[in-house]
């Protein structure tokens, strides 16, 4: 996961402004190469979950109760906060479409 936030190095900072951002995302092989890093991403999070799940099922009766539901548990909620993550940087800024209409008619 750490591989595929360094693979967005020039996305635009939680300070940029809306013209940046929707600047960013019109540029076609930026923004296609921003959406493939968040797609590789998810894949990422199943993948981490799949490994939890087969650390889980290796130890068995071996490990406390408590620690298999602590570790499931918070791996899920981590999941649920890469997802929603995700979406929110893939998500297009709503106000994006009104800057180029505005450019259009400017």
């Amino acid at each position: 996961m750490v591989a595929v936030a360094g693979g967005l190095p020039s996305a635009p900072g939680a300070g940029a402004s809306d013209a940046e951002i929707a600047e960013y995302y019109s540029d076609s092989s930026v923004g296609t190469s921003a959406i493939v890093w968040l797609q590789v991403l998810v894949v990422a999070t199943i993948a981490f979950l799949w490994f939890v799940g087969v650390i889980g099922g290796r130890l068995g009766e071996r490990e406390p109760r408590v620690f298999g539901t602590v570790f499931l548990g918070t791996s899920i909620l981590l999941a649920a906060v890469v997802f929603v993550g995700t979406a929110l940087l893939v998500r297009r800024p709503p106000h994006a479409f009104q800057l180029e209409s505005e450019a259009a008619t400017a």
